[in-house]
């Protein structure tokens, strides 16, 4: 079920890794197939979908309801805060409700069953399923009785339609066999092929299967981020080895998701998606040091302060904030990209390299014991070349630059404020200092999102000095609100949106309604195959931050973000200068 419900991409690369290392490997139980064959007759991964998605919507509804009703300026502890945190409430999930009604109408589930099941045709282990069968409930009852692997912990399956006659069809079936079939067929095929050895790929964690051996030690320190409370590593049951070597089935070894997943990221990018969809499944934990804490509640009232608002009592601030002197980050620091102590020698190289596996290894070590060795011209290069890398989507970059603005309030301002320095000027200027190329790419949202936290304040200053300096005329994000102007005309029907003309700051219009060239069009940057089409202003003033590096919050629209407008076919963001 796991790989139907994997993203087109992912799944392709479980596919490729199949092909790598030899498809006449890999086999597919008959008892697997029947299993997957009949939650596909259920649509049952749609319908978990849609049921995941249905309970988000009702409860970010019934979450603002109650915000609106306890919502104020005391609550938050400064002027405006309510009106203030409603809005960012609207911002951020409208667009993520609308998203995810796309995914629900989306057909990618039904493209992911299909190509399961032709994966599974292609791999179905040959046999009959009556000698499979025989004699079933007799060993299922000595198993069960006697908690002999497989199996045994799925007793409680059994009989599930007790009270009821006896039918020749039970009103429901109680599958409490389906691992010692599945057992007995991967011992049949392992004996009959005369295998060295075999591996399961497994999600069941249950100890019918796995030995509880709790260790964990060969995980990264990496993973052990990315994956809240890792399970051992996976120890088939010393039973089952037991029977595998008596049955002449060969060695026997387990191997469930994440260890799969932790597996096939060391070669590098090649399975790069595959991987992600596994271990990256988890939000960050939230701050749990007191101080971090305060940083973090802060935000609100550093922002606010930022837009002009009055601060009602006073902030905690960073102690550690006056340790760093931000008066020392220089223009000539944003020229460099190169390791100028040993302690940065080793890793920097490796993460400008271009070996993919590494790079996530060298990206994996950068933990702030490691970088605190490193010297201040170090952390400024790492920040521009993890902002360069993640413009070209490599996903350990973007990560790095996600923490970097997420973490902020937990990393020492020693190390956040040079690495904010150097990954904020890495948007705006070229290693030579001049004007750096726009690149739309998705991860400037995150960086300008730093401009606005109030533990990266002091470099945000720093930099905007060091562009005036330079005479960077593209920092307007830097000071201040941002007045936007979305200009639209009544659609001719005075029923449709109405039709997207400009969107305009300081006058400039930063969109064309005749733009040749296809990736800079709406349609293609929004994802839509044909155009004109609908979409929401909040939409259209995210893609226009990424090209004209607006940070978000500080933007001050005259319309509200989910109020819809209709596109014209050929509008674009307009050409750079």
């Amino acid at each position: 079920m796991l790989l139907a419900k994997l993203g087109q991409p992912a799944r392709q690369q479980f596919f490729a890794w199949t092909e790598t290392v030899g498809a006449e490997r890999f086999h597919v139980p008959l008892w697997s197939a029947h299993e997957f064959f009949k939650h596909k007759l259920k649509n049952t991964i749609l319908t978990e979908l849609s049921t995941d998605i249905t309970r988000f919507d009702k409860a970010t509804k019934q979450l603002y309801g109650s915000l609106v009703t306890y919502s104020s300026d005391q609550l938050f502890g400064f002027k405006d805060a309510g009106s203030m945190f409603l809005d960012e409430f609207k911002r951020t999930i409208q667009p993520i409700r609308a998203m995810l009604t796309l995914a629900s109408k989306s057909k990618e589930a039904a493209v992911g069953v299909q190509e399961v099941a032709k994966y599974i045709d292609d791999l179905l282990v040959p046999g009959s399923l009556d000698e499979l069968i025989d004699d079933i409930e007799t060993d299922e009852r000595v198993r069960n009785r006697g908690a002999i692997p497989p199996g045994f912990r799925d007793a409680h399956k059994r009989d599930g339609d007790k009270g009821k006659e006896s039918t020749d069809v039970p009103a429901k079936a109680d599958n409490s066999f389906g691992d010692i079939v599945f057992w007995r067929e991967v011992l049949r095929h392992a004996k009959n092929v005369r295998a060295g050895a075999v591996i399961v790929i497994t999600k069941d964690r249950k100890d019918d299967w796995f030995e509880k051996y709790n260790n964990d030690s060969v995980l990264t320190k990496d993973i052990r981020h990315r994956v809240s409370n890792p399970l051992p590593v996976p120890l088939a049951h010393p039973l089952l080895v037991r029977e595998a070597h008596d049955f002449g089935a060969g060695a026997l070894d387990l191997l469930d998701p994440m260890y799969c997943a932790v597996l096939l990221e060391t070669a590098g990018s090649t399975f790069r998606d595959f991987a992600s969809a596994v271990i990256d499944a988890h939000l960050p934990d939230p701050p749990t040091k007191q101080k971090a804490a305060r940083s973090w509640a802060t935000r609100f009232g550093s922002a606010a302060r930022l837009l002009g608002a009055e601060l009602g009592q006073d902030d905690d601030t960073d102690d550690d904030e006056e340790e760093f002197d931000v008066d020392i980050l220089d223009a000539a620091m944003l020229r460099s990209t190169e390791a100028l102590s040993p302690h940065a020698a080793d890793l920097l190289p490796a993460i400008t390299g271009d070996k993919p596996a590494a790079r996530t290894l060298a990206f994996a070590e950068l933990e702030p014991d490691t970088l605190s060795l490193w010297e201040v011209h170090d952390l400024v290069a790492l920040g521009r070349v993890a902002t360069e890398l993640a413009t070209n989507e490599v996903p350990e970059a973007a990560a790095f630059i996600d923490n970097l603005r997420n973490l902020g309030p937990e990393i020492p301002a020693a190390l956040r404020l040079p690495l904010c320095f150097g990954a904020m000027g890495a948007l705006y200027v070229d290693r030579e200092l001049k004007p750096a190329p726009r690149s739309g790419a998705r991860i400037v949202i995150t960086v300008l999102d730093m401009s606005t936290a109030p533990e990266m304040v002091g470099a945000v200053a720093r930099l905007a000095a060091v562009l005036n300096e330079l005479g960077v005329a593209n920092a307007i994000g830097l000071n201040g609100p941002i007045d936007v102007e979305v200009v639209s005309n009544p659609s001719a029907d005075n029923k449709s949106n109405a039709d997207l003309v400009a969107i305009k700051v300081d006058g400039t219009n930063l969109l064309t309604l005749i733009q040749d060239e296809e990736q800079l069009r709406l349609s293609t940057l929004v994802g839509r195959e044909s155009a004109p089409f609908d979409v929401e202003v909040g939409t259209l003033l995210d893609i226009v931050s990424r090209f004209f590096l607006l940070p978000r919050q500080r933007i001050v629209a005259d319309v509200e973000l989910d109020s819809m407008v209709r596109v014209p076919e050929f509008a674009g963001v307009e050409n750079e200068d």
